[in-house]
């Protein structure tokens, strides 16, 4: 049943939230540390004329994504640096999802690397979980020090996926699935 609500999800409320976040359906984005793709579906559902690169350390991870056969995907293996593959104001909207938290080593320069690839009026989007109030008030003010602004929140609006099959396995249903608040930046 919740592999159905995800999919359910992903082509409704996910491509929505996308369609939102995006200027046009002409876009280039990035879902850095994309796992298995749950957010890169719901990009793939929202982009109609674009390129969505799905970029993560786990070949394993990049070939669920590519087993998925989703439109207008390229997956990109990263070597786990920080660094961007792409030339300076070249993409739209870089997504990181449930994975700032764990990127303490290779932060500065990711969100360096993001402000350089971004177009002037790209955004940043951040889901942050496992942090206190203070880490993640850290974190924002790290990202507002390299040049970006506070842009939009989008309340409830990101999905803990990793968490609620850690917890519940394919049991249980989208409703378990813990919600965070999404965080947009603008350069």
């Amino acid at each position: 049943m919740l592999e159905k609500e995800i999919l359910h999800w992903q082509k409704n409320e996910g491509a929505s939230l996308f369609k939102e976040m995006l200027s046009d359906d002409c876009v280039k984005v990035i879902d850095f540390g994309c796992g298995k793709g749950n957010y890169t579906t719901a990009l793939s559902n929202a982009v109609i004329n674009g390129k969505i690169y799905a970029l993560d350390t786990s070949s394993y991870a990049l070939n669920e994504v590519n087993r998925l056969h989703l439109n207008h995907v390229t997956t990109i293996h990263s070597d786990g640096n920080g660094t961007l593959p792409f030339e300076d104001h070249s993409i739209d909207l870089i997504l990181i999802y449930d994975l700032i938290h764990s990127i303490t080593s290779i932060r500065e320069t990711f969100i360096s690397e993001c402000y350089r690839v971004l177009k002037p009026g790209g955004q940043l989007s951040v889901l942050p979980f496992h942090l206190s109030k203070h880490e993640y008030s850290h974190i924002e003010n790290e990202i507002i020090s390299h040049g970006f602004h506070m842009y939009k929140a989008y309340n409830k609006a990101g999905l803990h996926f990793e968490m609620h099959e850690w917890l519940h396995g394919s049991q249980g249903h989208l409703e378990d699935i813990e919600r965070g608040t999404i965080i947009n930046f603008m350069k």
